[in-house]
């Protein structure tokens, strides 16, 4: 849960029109946890993207490592489709130096998540998430309620 989330928890809109307790701003980026890989020429990160909106949409991809590569910077995608992206680690080829990496996904929604790839037995060489960007169909007003998005 967001700091900002810890913040508003107890704020509550008082006009008939409102739906009582104030949720996550809409700029607020959707947080997709860490995923675990093991070092090796074939570790990599599977990403689903899935665009549900009734229009088409232009995705972008990218990482705070240069060491961790998306396939692509960015996509379009038709009205509920979706996408199968890679992130390969460069580097793979004998360089054992661990990686922390943060994935940015950005549509209607940024979605972010951590990437950590470290020598290790027992993780796996390869996983993935699902990430579905949905269109903001609801104006909150706690939307108005906190500062301009960093």
């Amino acid at each position: 849960m967001s700091v900002l989330h810890h913040l508003l928890a107890g704020v509550r809109c008082t006009h008939p029109g409102c739906r009582g307790a104030a949720s996550t701003p809409i700029w607020v980026p959707r947080w997709l946890g860490e995923l675990h890989t093991a070092h090796g020429p074939d570790a990599t990160l599977h990403l689903d993207v899935r665009n549900a909106s009734a229009w088409s949409r232009t995705l972008t991809v990218e990482s705070d490592s240069p060491r961790a590569l998306p396939e692509v910077a960015a996509l379009q995608l038709a009205p509920h489709s979706a996408r199968s992206i890679l992130v390969a680690l460069t580097d793979a080829d004998g360089v054992r130096d661990p990686l922390d990496a943060l994935i940015r996904v950005r549509g209607a929604h940024e979605h972010q998540l951590r990437w950590v790839v470290r020598a290790a037995k027992g993780l796996p060489r390869r996983t993935g998430a699902t990430i579905v960007d949905a269109p903001v169909l609801v104006h909150e007003w706690s939307d108005h309620f906190s500062a301009s998005p960093p």
